[in-house]
């Protein structure tokens, strides 16, 4: 779970799609290709940490089920 404090949805999108290219285009000492998938979302007003990570989970989840190495909003 990685953080982002004073950040707004385009900075979100963009680290998490910088460290995807990253992890996909890292030579490993294996010789097999890795790759990443994030779920992203944003605290909503008024919202327990409960509900955003549930949103968080639900996300990745839904990039797993597009095919992997993707990044999903919700």
């Amino acid at each position: 779970m990685i953080i982002c404090i004073e950040t707004n949805l385009e900075g979100l999108l963009s680290l998490a799609k910088s460290l995807r290219k990253e992890i996909e285009s890292f030579t490993f000492n294996i010789n097999e290709q890795k790759t990443a998938s994030f779920g992203l979302s944003m605290y909503r007003k008024n919202e327990d940490i409960n509900t955003l990570i549930k949103r968080v989970d639900d996300a990745l989840y839904k990039a797993k089920e597009n095919g992997r190495n993707k990044v999903e909003y919700l």
